[in-house]
């Protein structure tokens, strides 16, 4: 129980107070990894939330610190992190192409 609750305290502190396009899930099958197939999702994505006139950036977390590079690799920065026990929880989040970061 005190994992959810750190949990439910981390995405608060991090969750963006601009309309945003939230990234729930994405996985890519062993076999495909390293061939730019998230990449290609990731971005497909991105230009969904860019192209939206609300959106301000595309948010997500992530419990595994491997996947803080890949994503810092395309645009997106740590808003909030916390230890989880054996895991940790790290908040992304990509402003929009045409608005700044400072919009988030």
């Amino acid at each position: 129980e005190q994992r959810f609750e750190e949990y439910d305290r981390i995405s608060r502190l991090g969750t963006p107070s601009v309309p945003y396009f939230y990234l729930g899930v994405l996985a890519i099958a062993p076999r495909r990894q390293g061939t730019g197939a998230g990449e290609r999702l990731l971005r497909a994505f991105c230009a969904q939330s860019d192209a939206d006139p609300v959106s301000c950036g595309v948010y997500l977390e992530t419990a595994r610190r491997e996947n803080v590079a890949f994503y810092a690799k395309r645009g997106f920065s740590v808003l909030a992190e916390a230890s989880l026990g054996h895991s940790g929880l790290w908040c992304m989040f990509r402003a929009n192409a045409q608005r700044s970061a400072s919009d988030a």
